[in-house]
């Protein structure tokens, strides 16, 4: 009889942030685990890169028009 829960253990199961800790402080210190926001700079260093992708050509050049455009415009 299923419980809906994993079998193999509790690690899948539980959400464990990468970015804030319960390690004591003098721990992640010792390490060099950075402060708070050097960490959320290197996840969304990691995000980031993770999720790039390049548009297609047609819609690059349409892009490229869009900007030109703007930049004609915001000129004196």
């Amino acid at each position: 009889m299923g419980c809906g829960r994993p079998r193999g253990g509790h690690g899948d199961v539980y959400w464990r942030p990468r970015l804030f800790e319960r390690r004591f402080l003098n721990v992640r210190q010792a390490e060099g685990g950075g402060t708070a926001r050097e960490r959320a700079r290197a996840l969304i260093g990691e995000i980031r890169r993770a999720h790039e992708y390049a548009p297609d050509s047609d819609t690059q050049r349409g892009i490229d028009a869009i900007l030109a455009a703007a930049r004609a415009n915001l000129r004196p």
